[in-house]
């Protein structure tokens, strides 16, 4: 498969004696895992089995389909990460590369620093946040179904830092600014 991707010019379909091995792989393993593992689309291979024959019953479409992965959380704002708020609103269609450049020019700050940067689209309505996470970049978009991101940080420079727990409440759409339970406080032994 490997050698067939390197030689191949242009978009040539894959022959059909290479179709027939990835079969007896996906006939074995179930669709889903051999499209992955092999990179091909799981709906074509799914079709091309299904033409041999019933699928058998540990192939299912239950045990066969893709498995979604729920991540809960994969951008996880710690106290310990520096939270840079864009103070200006962007055009809503930018993307990663977009971004990024924006951080780097109008922010005066690395993209690749691990650095959350959170940007807000000129109508208010949804908000984007970049970061860096030493493989790649994650880019998540939040669009309000109904209302405003009212209370936005304001300041002179291009952008305003953040503490975790008022990214959080921004990301709610509240106000950072209000007081909140404080950042930290100590525990102490309960007295006797």
């Amino acid at each position: 498969m490997d050698r067939w991707r390197r030689k191949r010019v242009g978009r040539a379909r894959m022959p059909e004696s290479l179709w027939t091995e990835a079969l007896e792989v996906a006939s074995e393993w179930g669709p889903y895992q051999a499209a992955q593992v092999l990179g091909l689309c799981y709906s074509t291979v799914k079709r091309r089995l299904e033409a041999q024959g019933p699928l058998p019953a540990d192939l299912t479409e239950a045990s066969a389909a893709p498995a979604f992965i729920e991540i809960l959380n994969p951008m996880k704002i710690t106290p310990q990460m520096r939270v840079l708020v864009a103070v200006k609103p962007i055009d809503g269609r930018k993307g990663i590369d977009s971004l990024a450049r924006l951080c780097r020019q109008e922010l005066d700050a690395d993209p690749f620093s691990g650095c959350v940067f959170v940007f807000r689209n000129r109508s208010g309505t949804a908000i984007k946040v970049l970061v860096y996470d030493g493989q790649g970049f994650w880019l998540a978009q939040k669009r309000l179904s109904q209302g405003k991101f009212r209370s936005w940080p304001t300041g002179t420079g291009a952008s305003e830092s953040l503490e975790a727990h008022q990214v959080q409440v921004l990301l709610a759409a509240g106000d950072p600014s209000v007081a909140g339970a404080p950042v930290w406080r100590k525990v102490g032994l309960p007295a006797a």
